[in-house]
């Protein structure tokens, strides 16, 4: 009987090894039977995922190996019979909670290593974090981190490996005779360069240039597959991860998320009115790239969403991460618009078709706006000056001195403190004023 030793003591060779053709080392013999679990690193993470120093960020690679390893479907098989029953998601909640605390535990990282790794991620638009307040236990924790990767990104950095094959078709592979066996020639992939993408994926800039977050946008049409029948290909069991086999029941299968990506022509009539009227072609076309993968009435009232942020003037630490979040909420039918835009602009469309043409009145910044505005900074509290009174515009149109508010929230607050206006303002001017919206 084939033996190793372990310990000083000689041990039999587990099961699964006595009768290969030729006699394992013991090292590697009861390596094999030591069962690894847990998060993974592909290789091209390393070329991909870079410090501003040039050198392989270690600590980011570790917590997006966990991230995305917590996404990744868990297997959930039938104790007797070792069938597969379901798909089911590793956390409790709709995104993995993962608080700095998490990543300090497991990985023995610093508190400031993880809050930078997590900003590059971010910044590079491969994970998108949330804060909310939950509840445990009764008692509510404010400002706990949920965090989500971006599939599409993952999919751009993540050079995948050849299918796996039987045991017996790799090249240099021994029967059960003892020859040696060869794949023929026209059965092996050439290995892919590293930081190449199949399908003609456009190359994603560095991870250390976090201007823009990697894309998914083919450049070219890939040649479509032919659609192999199970007889031709047998499909391949899963893991015990579960990752190998296509979900059976509506999940993704992470493997070939850019696959099942369903795609539409890229919407150019997209509205970029009203606080996307700035944008010059490039930005445009960058939004039309990100928002193909939507229904066109759908992609504009994601735009929308935006624009309206834009206005109420949210600053936004990595716009397209942002976008990115409710793109897959969209798809997945849990995006609520909250913007008025569309609205305003129907109601604009209605009043240029229903009223006569008349001649406007000319608009001219209004120099008792300029000359008063600062008298009202003594009688509000601290921080609703610059908050609602700075963003105003005063413009005079005739007989009228109108206040121009950039969103609706500064509207409805002035419209409360009203009196303080008219109190700063109707001693230095006969003008009637009003307080509406921008219009130009």
């Amino acid at each position: 009987m084939q033996q190793f030793l372990q310990g000083g003591v000689a041990v039999p060779l587990p099961p699964v090894f006595r009768n290969a053709v030729e006699p394992l080392p013991p090292t590697v013999a009861a390596i094999g039977e030591i069962r690894f679990t847990g998060n993974l690193i592909p290789p091209s993470w390393y070329q991909h995922l870079k410090l501003p120093s040039g050198h392989t960020d270690l600590v980011g690679c570790t917590l997006l190996a966990e991230i995305v390893y917590q996404y990744r479907p868990r297997v959930e098989r039938d104790t007797l019979t070792g069938e597969v029953l379901r798909y089911v998601k590793r956390f409790a909640r709709d995104q993995f909670c993962a608080p700095l605390a998490y990543f300090q535990g497991k990985f023995a990282f610093t508190k400031d290593q993880v809050r930078q790794a997590l900003k590059r991620l971010e910044s590079a638009g491969l994970i998108v974090r949330e804060y909310r307040t939950i509840t445990v236990a009764g008692k509510a924790i404010h400002g706990m981190t949920f965090v989500e990767p971006v599939p599409a990104a993952i999919a751009a950095i993540t050079v995948h490996a050849i299918p796996s094959a039987p045991t017996d078709a790799w090249p240099g592979a021994i029967d059960a005779n003892g020859r040696t066996r060869h794949r023929s020639e026209d059965t092996v992939s050439s290995p892919r360069p590293v930081g190449s993408l199949p399908g003609g994926v456009a190359p994603i800039p560095l991870y250390k240039d976090p201007s823009e977050i990697p894309q998914n946008t083919p450049t070219t049409t890939p040649p479509t597959a032919p659609v192999e029948t199970s007889r031709e290909r047998p499909e391949p069991e899963p893991d015990e991860e579960g990752s190998s086999r296509p979900l059976n029941n509506g999940c993704l299968n992470i493997a070939s998320y850019k696959n099942q990506e369903p795609t539409f022509e890229t919407p150019s009539a997209l509205q970029f009115d009203f606080y996307l009227a700035p944008l010059d072609e490039a930005e445009r076309e960058a939004f039309r790239q990100r928002l193909a993968r939507l229904e066109t009435p759908l992609a504009q009232r994601v735009l929308d969403e935006y624009n309206s942020a834009l206005g109420r003037g949210t600053s936004f630490r990595n716009r397209w991460g942002w976008i990115e979040y409710l793109i897959r909420k969209a798809r997945r039918g849990e995006f609520i618009p909250t913007s008025e835009l569309a609205a305003q602009r129907l109601k604009l469309r209605e009043t240029a078709s229903q009223a006569p043409p008349e001649i406007a009145p000319e608009r001219v910044p209004s120099a008792v706006w300029r000359t008063q505005r600062d008298t009202l900074q003594s009688q509000l509290p601290h921080g609703e000056f610059g908050m609602y009174v700075l963003p105003l515009r005063g413009i005079e149109e005739g007989d009228r001195l109108w206040l121009e508010a950039p969103n609706s929230y500064v509207v409805d607050w002035v419209t409360a403190h009203w009196a303080l206006f008219e109190q700063a303002l109707k001693p230095h001017t006969a003008q009637a004023l009003g307080v509406r919206l921008e219009t130009g």
